[in-house]
């Protein structure tokens, strides 16, 4: 029973301290109807803002999905974890060299609207490293605002 009542502080704590996950009833139709239409079968988890656009957290296939609508209701990215497996090996070898494997925290294939460019985003601590499909290393940001980030 403590341990339990415990887990449950812990739960809530993190979102209070979060602030930005929404009601579902504050989301805008539009951004549901865009959501519901890309993705009829999934229910989100949870509805959050990101960069001033809406997030919506949910589960495809078994992984741990995003997707990002913009507040007219166009779709931004989607971006769906992976596994260190599903990188580009130059991503890989890269990340390995730099970081060592075992700093590699969360992964993910983001397609992007506009064409549907994917680039992989992938977590070491405090930064996001962002990689091309091919695996040239992009750029870098801090992983605190990431739409993943915890």
């Amino acid at each position: 029973m403590k341990k339990t009542l415990l887990i449950w502080i812990f739960i809530c704590s993190g979102v209070y301290m979060s602030g930005q996950n929404l009601k579902p009833s504050s989301i805008p139709g539009n951004v549901k109807a865009t959501f519901t239409d890309i993705y009829p079968n999934s229910q989100p988890s949870v509805w959050s803002k990101y960069n001033g656009n809406f997030s919506a957290q949910f589960e495809l296939n078994n992984k741990n999905m995003y997707m990002v609508i913009n507040p007219a209701g166009e779709w931004v990215e989607t971006r769906a974890q992976i596994t260190r497996n599903d990188l580009p090996a130059a991503t890989l070898t890269y990340l390995t060299a730099n970081y060592g494997a075992e700093n590699l925290k969360e992964m993910y294939k983001v397609t992007h609207a506009g064409g549907g460019v994917i680039t992989y985003q992938v977590e070491t601590g405090d930064q996001l490293l962002q990689f091309s499909t091919d695996g040239t290393f992009l750029k870098t940001e801090k992983a605190s605002t990431a739409l993943f980030s915890k």
